[in-house]
């Protein structure tokens, strides 16, 4: 390995252990974890509930409008113009039930995996094959990352909401340890789960 690889292999270690933490805190990182996940799918039923009863209105007005033109209540120039409206507004509403339709019934075990792989990550990079790391990699960094030849440094786009959760959540725990907790870290923790999506940790 080169110089330059070399570094840049360092420098990721680094950016991967920032997510590491101690093994002791993980019961209350993951009872924190299940019940952030638990308030975010409970918004997300609230919002599903919201759009279905839109979609079932959606597939009312499309019916009464093929009534109306069945007995000539309106032309065929008006029932073409509207059966686009409908279908289009019903398409639309069948991609928002797809966004919020979160299955979790495995929440707790993915949540397990999530941190037993985000707990030694950045030691798990370091002794993992070429195909691993850039699983993990994409698993951190969902939109990849890019590397800036003139400062040598790696940049990011988006790191994955979760491993994101954790750290605020394992940055909490050591603050009230060492009674160094402040307003900044208790927001963060409030706001961490916004955003999140769907887990997915399998390597």
């Amino acid at each position: 390995m080169n110089e330059n690889a070399k570094r840049l292999n360092n420098q990721f270690h680094g950016m991967l252990k920032a997510f590491s933490f101690n093994p002791q805190f993980l019961p209350v990182i993951k009872y924190q974890l299940e019940a952030t996940f638990q308030k975010y799918n409970e918004d997300q039923t609230e919002a599903m509930q919201t759009i279905e009863k839109q979609f079932a209105e959606s597939l009312k007005k499309i019916q009464r409008l093929e009534e109306r033109f069945i007995m000539e209540e309106i032309n065929r120039e008006l029932y073409e113009k509207y059966i686009a409206i409908y279908k289009q507004e019903k398409k639309e509403l069948e991609t928002k039930l797809e966004k919020v339709n979160i299955k979790s019934s495995n929440l707790t075990n993915e949540i397990e995996a999530a941190l037993n792989i985000t707990m030694n990550i950045g030691d798990s990079w370091q002794k993992s094959d070429y195909n691993t790391k850039q699983k993990i990699q994409q698993l951190v960094y969902p939109e990849g990352i890019s590397y800036n030849k003139e400062n040598g440094e790696c940049r990011t786009i988006r790191t994955n909401e979760v491993m994101k959760l954790i750290a605020t959540i394992s940055d909490h725990i050591q603050a009230q340890k060492k009674g160094t907790m402040n307003e900044n870290i208790h927001q963060s923790l409030l706001v961490a789960g916004t955003g999140l999506e769907p887990v997915t940790f399998g390597l």
